[in-house]
């Protein structure tokens, strides 16, 4: 019934959904992100827009799911640069998979949504399925029901995508069979490491430094450099110029903005609701009046109102609505709680739904913060308005004006907040520091338009919002190094390949001494030395790793005969392996863990192939990022 009271006056039930009942909305579907009606566009998949309406829905969301997580116990402001950066990635892949998913001809019918609403636990009530519960619960997350069904359709289109990834990628019966059987094994290991002290002919000649040099001059070419000149366009800099502000106009401010710093007064009550049957007003009347004779004699309120309330929801509450404020109920019962001191009980109450008995619990007054306390609030959020208003109008004059006059940043540089600035010299794939740290900046520097034809860039938009326009300043071609530049580093290179080869041949000749009997001499000469035999497993820590590897990569030993395979061990030493023996080691403790790997092998092959689909239908993509309109 009570219910009834929220739907005619904006009632208090969807109010207290909102803060005890929790629906962990993804950002689902993309129907809401596109045709925005003229909205800002934030960012564009295969020329579809998404607004910046959804994108800044879409970030609260998120923000208040993190603060419900964190209990209030953590200040999400130094992490909320990185919650929108995500937010708007995760909206453009789902663009991007919606795109392919609709393209594929994957579509879910009515019926299957229906199932997959109605079969939804937090839109049954006891069980079962709710319509009530099911439009205010949607209704607390500020969406339509449609809008709510559309983002539905889009979750589960995804949903079979990824799905049908997961389930194409299982393992084979024999794949899964080999990957539990190397889990169980243990494989007795030993292994032979070939330093670099072997090597004892390492000299490397003026005439093979020449050769290989001559052979590979291209890989020693400079990279093409330039340096740039660039005028920018900083929001906090123009905000500096602003004026100082009067309190008058702070004053004329605030008083317009009276409702901002103003706190609704709120109450909290109990209430008895009596229906009045089949239009028998008087017997209704006369119930409730014989209602209030037994509280007037100090009977328990929450009592009465557990056996007699018909506001079933509440009743079982002792008649508690928790806190309210105004418009929220009706308005006969809003207008007699404002007139009861808390602990007072009302006289019966005419609505619609019949007669209430009210207990005023206890009440908060109307507040409104002094303007000395909000002051600099004001005077904040004053400049930003004049800075942001400013910085709008002198941007479009920096734009005319590196196209107006593309061979010069003069007439830019004196516009209002313009600051001009040089760089040093850097290469397109060289990351710097300050704007070189921006690879679109980087781009356009080395870009047809700058480079080749030595006209201005278009107006570049830096992370933070801040704008520029840049030029070439210097411009430094590739070059091949002469020789005796890169000499030290060609005579380390060729050093270190002889070491390589032989640590390399030294091994090969233990393999070969191995199966003629021969190696003790070799070891000896060499001061090589077997490590101790060790049982290992799959994820042994005890051995090198590509030891490790090569070992089980390898064969079964027939005994008493050894295995053995010979491996490069770094850029300069190589090891001999020798496989010894192998045992295994399942049994009725090892088996569910087993299974538990190989579903997680399974999912994370899955997840791998659904993330490399992603990626490459993201290259293939047409996306555009308006940052201007993300701040």
């Amino acid at each position: 019934m009570l219910q009834n009271i929220r739907d005619k006056s904006q009632g208090w039930l969807a109010w207290v959904i909102v803060i005890f009942i929790s629906i962990p909305f993804a950002l689902w579907g993309i129907q809401s992100y596109l045709g925005g009606g003229g909205s800002v566009t934030v960012a564009e998949v295969n020329g579809v827009e998404l607004d910046k309406n959804t994108y800044e829905n879409a970030v609260q969301q998120q923000v208040y799911r993190f603060q419900s997580m964190m209990q209030g116990k953590f200040d999400i402001t130094s992490l909320l640069p990185n919650l929108r950066q995500e937010t708007l990635e995760q909206m453009i892949n789902e663009a991007v998979l919606t795109q392919t998913v609709e393209a594929q001809g994957f579509r879910i019918g009515n019926a299957l949504l229906q199932a997959q609403i109605q079969t939804n636990p937090q839109f049954q009530d006891n069980g079962r399925f709710s319509t009530d519960m099911y439009h205010a619960k949607v209704r607390s997350q500020q969406m339509s029901t449609p809008e709510y069904e559309s983002r539905m359709r889009q979750q589960m289109m995804l949903n079979q995508l990824r799905e049908g990834i997961l389930s194409a990628t299982a393992l084979t019966e024999t794949e899964q069979q080999t990957l539990q059987t190397l889990k169980n094994q243990q494989r007795l290991v030993s292994y032979l490491r070939v330093p670099e002290s072997v090597a004892t002919a390492t000299a490397v000649s003026d005439e093979e430094i020449k050769a290989y040099y001559d052979a590979n001059s291209a890989d020693y070419a400079t990279p093409e450099k330039v340096s740039i000149d660039y005028v920018l366009l900083s929001r906090e800099k123009l905000a500096e110029t602003i004026k100082e502000v009067k309190d008058d106009d702070l004053q004329v401010r605030y008083e317009s903005q009276i409702d901002t710093y103003t706190t609704k007064p709120e109450w909290q009550a109990r209430h008895i609701l009596i229906n009045i049957e089949d239009g028998d007003e008087a017997a209704a009347l006369k119930k409730a009046e014989s209602l209030i004779e037994r509280l007037n004699k100090e009977e328990d309120f929450a009592a009465l109102a557990e056996e007699f309330s018909a506001d079933t929801g509440s009743a079982k509450k002792g008649g508690d609505l928790g806190w309210f404020e105004p418009g929220q109920m009706v308005k006969s019962f809003e207008d007699t709680v404002k007139t009861l001191k808390s602990g007072e009980i009302s006289s019966p109450v005419k609505s619609q739904f019949g007669y209430h008995i009210i207990k005023l619990l206890d009440a908060k007054p109307e507040t409104t913060k002094p303007f000395a306390e909000v002051k600099e609030e004001l005077l904040k959020s004053h400049k930003k308005e004049e800075a942001d208003s400013l910085f709008y109008g002198v941007s479009e004059d920096m734009a005319n004006l590196a196209f107006e006059q593309p061979d010069s940043l003069a007439s830019i540089a004196e516009l209002q907040g313009i600051a001009q600035h040089s760089t040093e010299l850097f290469a397109k794939n060289e990351q710097g520091e300050g704007i070189l740290s921006t690879e679109s900046i980087r781009k356009a520097a080395f870009s047809g338009q700058v480079l080749q034809e030595g006209r201005n860039s278009e107006v570049l938009v830096l992370e933070n919002g801040d704008q520029l326009v840049l030029r070439i300043k210097d411009h430094e071609i590739s070059q091949i190094q002469a020789l005796e530049q890169v000499k030290a580093q060609i005579t380390k290179q060729l050093k270190q390949e002889k070491i390589k080869q032989a640590t390399e041949t030294v091994g090969k000749e233990v393999l070969t001494a191995l199966s003629s009997g021969a190696q003790q001499a070799l070891l000896a000469q060499h001061q090589l030395n077997w490590s101790a035999p060790q049982w290992v497993n799959a994820d042994d820590l005890a051995l090198p790793s590509a030891v490790l590897k090569a070992a089980f990569k390898m064969g079964t030993p027939a005994a008493p005969n050894a295995l053995y395979q010979g491996i490069a061990l770094s850029d300069t030493e190589y090891a001999v392996i020798a496989l010894l023996e192998l045992k295994s080691e399942a049994d009725e403790e090892t088996t569910p863990k087993l299974k538990q790997d190989l579903e997680q092998q399974q999912r994370g092959l899955g997840s791998t192939e659904y993330q490399m689909l992603l990626s490459g239908l993201r290259q293939n993509a047409d996306i555009k990022i308006y940052q201007q309109n993300l701040k």
